[in-house]
């Protein structure tokens, strides 16, 4: 199971050491279980969450992500682009530079989520938080 940050290691650890404390093994797999459940909610609270964050008419809360991925997108695009490019175009000697490791971390959480959606709508088992879009009507004329 996938858990939250800090929260799910402190459950981990918890469960680990009720593992060696409890002899009980009834009682050790009712409380292991007692804690899966709390995970579980922890969890499903969390997807509460982002669910009212994307639903947001609030640029200031929907539009992060959006405002990470932009930015992330940039820092690549002047690091492989358009800093070579000045460079060379303009003899530049030095540039600022954007150090890419600690911007693929970023970009490679954001792609894997989005890679997994995509697998999602390929199996056919997405779901959306937005109502289907109306079907357009075929307009007539020359421009469609």
């Amino acid at each position: 199971m996938v858990s939250i940050p800090f929260v799910g290691d402190i459950i981990k650890e918890v469960g680990e050491t009720v593992r060696q404390a409890i002899p009980d093994a009834d009682k050790r797999m009712e409380i292991e279980a007692q804690l899966q459940t709390l995970e579980y909610e922890l969890l499903q609270g969390q997807l509460e969450v982002n669910k009212q964050e994307a639903a947001s008419a609030s640029l200031f809360v929907a539009g992060w992500r959006p405002f990470i991925g932009w930015t992330c997108g940039g820092a690549l695009a002047y690091t492989w682009i358009v800093a070579p490019v000045m460079k060379v175009t303009f003899k530049l000697v030095e540039l600022p530079i954007i150090d890419p490791s600690q911007i693929y971390p970023i970009v490679t959480a954001m792609l894997g989520v989005a890679g997994m959606r995509t697998y999602e709508k390929v199996k056919g088992v997405a779901t959306s938080l937005a109502p289907p879009a109306p079907k357009e009507t075929p307009k007539k004329g020359w421009f469609r």
